[in-house]
């Protein structure tokens, strides 16, 4: 259970319609530990008002419940730029990776149908994946086309980072918030398919009617990551927000 987690699952159920945190029709939350999460943020972020100090979030998203924090973006290791694999969507029947560390955060339930379906019908090879060990990461993206990251939270993080350095196509749900952040650095948009779980379906067939627009999206992601996510652009926040306090 993450005790350190700041984001409140009642104010993320009220903005995101896929959210883990949002209740069943029954009434019962789809993610079953929500009620401690949202204990455990609400304590945190009273700690926080009694701490004072700097304040830095993971991910973009986390400045909705934290304001005056500061964005420290997630450092890719350098290895995911050299995996050597070919471009994407090569392949007749594309290979498609989905690897949650947690299935229920991430929405994994409400694409499986989708993309089991879609597998059947011989459109794409379906590649879903549990309990994989760090070190074989490299080696499961590398070996796919596309990477479907989460359709539930609307963020990127580590995962995303990973499979844009490897360049492949990722398609995930990433809210505008989170966008125009990341896009207000100067890098240009963040290369990732936006996709709800509901529209898998489409996403998928334009992926592979169009696979040239789709590798060229691709082909922009480990440009994005080294100028986000190699380690500089956190170093500098660490200064600019900590060290020279």
């Amino acid at each position: 259970m993450p005790r350190l987690d700041i984001r409140l699952p009642s104010r993320h159920a009220a903005h995101e319609p896929d959210s883990p945190f949002a209740a069943r029709p029954d009434g019962s939350p789809a993610y079953n530990e929500t009620s401690l999460l949202e204990e455990y943020a609400s304590a945190n972020r009273s700690l926080l008002d009694d701490v004072g100090g700097p304040i830095f979030v993971s991910t973009p998203d986390l400045l909705l419940d934290v304001p005056e924090a500061a964005w420290l973006p997630v450092v890719i290791p350098p290895a995911w730029f050299d995996l050597g694999g070919s471009p994407p969507l090569q392949r007749e029947r594309p290979v498609v990776a989905h690897v949650p560390s947690r299935a229920g955060l991430k929405g994994s339930e409400l694409l499986e149908p989708t993309m089991r379906r879609l597998h059947d019908e011989g459109l794409i090879t379906y590649d879903r994946r549990e309990n994989v060990q760090s070190a074989e990461m490299a080696a499961v993206y590398g070996g796919a086309d596309i990477v479907l990251d989460q359709f539930a939270i609307g963020i990127y993080g580590v995962a995303a980072g990973e499979a844009m350095a490897a360049g492949r196509v990722v398609v995930s749900h990433v809210s505008a918030q989170v966008r125009e952040h990341a896009a207000s650095l100067g890098h240009g948009s963040l290369p990732i398919v936006q996709s709800r779980a509901a529209d898998l379906d489409r996403t998928m067939r334009r992926i592979v009617e169009d696979r040239e627009h789709y590798r060229e999206i691709a082909a922009r992601g480990p440009s994005f990551v080294r100028a986000v996510h190699d380690g500089r652009l956190t170093a500098e926040v660490l200064e600019r927000e900590f060290l020279t306090q």
